[in-house]
């Protein structure tokens, strides 16, 4: 079972990008691996402004190591980041 869902906030890890959260609108898994995230077949979509713009599951993490790529899960309460709000 994929570990991230829809409504989850993912913060990403580059440091250029200190601090970026985003919240997962939908989460598209592949029809021929159907719910395997370790394929890399699945993808997190989240709103970037205007568009729309997804993020391979197989580089979200909610182990809490620190690490210079990929996004890590945050819980709702941990963050404060209400809906819509970027």
């Amino acid at each position: 079972m994929c570990l991230v869902k829809t409504g989850d906030v993912i913060q990403n890890n580059d440091p250029r990008w200190v601090g970026t959260l985003r919240e997962v609108k939908r989460v598209d898994i592949s029809r021929a691996t159907g719910n395997n995230c370790a394929t890399g077949d699945n993808y997190a979509v989240y709103n970037a402004g205007q568009r729309e713009a997804k993020i391979n599951t197989v580089h979200i993490y909610n182990d809490g190591k620190k690490r210079r790529t990929g996004w890590t899960l945050i819980s709702h309460g941990d963050t404060g980041l209400a809906s819509g709000q970027k």
